[in-house]
C-alpha cells in the first residue's frame, strides 16, 4: 500500500485583535445636524399626509353631516387640562 500524501501542516500566525488595515478612511462623512430645509421639508411632508389621512370636511353643511344610520363614536378627553371647561363640553355633546 502507497503512502499518503498530505499537503503540509499551515504556520500559525497571530493576528492582534484591535488589528485593522492601515490606509483605508471611510470618504462618507455624517453630518452632525441635518439642514433646517430638510427638516422643514420632512416636517410639512409628515403634516399633509397627517391631514390627508383625516379626511378634513371643508365647508361642511347640514346636508352631508351625519347622513349615515349607524352609531356615532366621540372621544373625549377628561384629562386634567379639560377640567376647567368640563361643563361646557358634556353640553356640547
Amino acid at each position: 500500500m502507497a503512502a499518503a500524501h498530505y499537503p503540509a501542516a499551515a504556520a500559525p500566525h497571530r493576528v492582534p485583535a484591535d488589528a485593522h488595515p492601515g490606509g483605508i478612511e471611510n470618504r462618507e462623512k455624517t453630518p452632525a445636524q441635518t439642514p433646517w430645509w430638510l427638516t422643514l421639508i420632512r416636517m410639512a411632508a409628515a403634516a399633509l399626509v397627517i391631514l390627508a389621512l383625516a379626511d378634513p370636511v371643508l365647508n361642511p353643511n347640514s346636508e352631508k353631516a351625519l347622513s349615515g344610520s349607524g352609531p356615532v363614536v366621540l372621544v373625549v378627553d377628561n384629562g386634567w387640562a379639560g377640567a376647567a371647561q368640563w361643563q361646557a363640553r358634556t353640553f356640547m355633546i
